[in-house]
């Protein structure tokens, strides 16, 4: 999956180059926002990274740190999925769909981790917004760090 959005603004790097990144050398992530109500928010898994294409993309994080609480704890192990490409998910629950921007959709429960999503696109209606750890945000990014660098 290639890069989509504006560069400058709301834009996500795209799957093939996170794997071709991470595949180099162990990474962490790091996820920083800010929620409406202007509190800031980070969140650090020491071990990040995703499987290739054929692999849909699966998730793994791992060793988390924060204030944020553990949310990609969710999607951990689970398939990237958009609108347009569901990946091996058999019970899809539209997270995508419901969400506007691509996720790593959780089959398995019977509440799916929709609500956690930083690809979201908010709805005025306050129906959905960019969340994590159940908290709309504002602003978000994910930072992709050479484990080597992480105190």
């Amino acid at each position: 999956m290639g890069g989509f959005g504006n560069i400058s603004g709301e834009f996500w790097l795209g799957n093939d180059h996170v794997y071709n990144i991470l595949a180099q050398e162990t990474h962490a992530l790091r996820v920083e926002a800010v929620g409406y109500s202007g509190k800031t928010y980070w969140a650090q898994y020491r071990e990040f990274h995703i499987e290739d294409e054929k692999n849909f993309y699966r998730l793994n994080v791992s060793d988390y740190t924060g204030d944020f609480g553990d949310t990609m704890v969710t999607a951990n192990g689970n398939a990237f999925v958009t609108p347009d490409h569901r990946g091996n998910v058999s019970f899809y629950r539209d997270c995508a769909g419901v969400t506007a921007g691509g996720w790593w959709a959780n089959p398995e429960t019977q509440v799916p981790n929709c609500g956690y999503n930083l690809n979201a696109v908010y709805s005025p209606s306050g129906n959905t917004c960019m969340s994590f750890y159940g908290v709309c945000m504002k602003t978000s990014i994910m930072k992709i760090i050479p484990s080597s660098v992480v105190t």
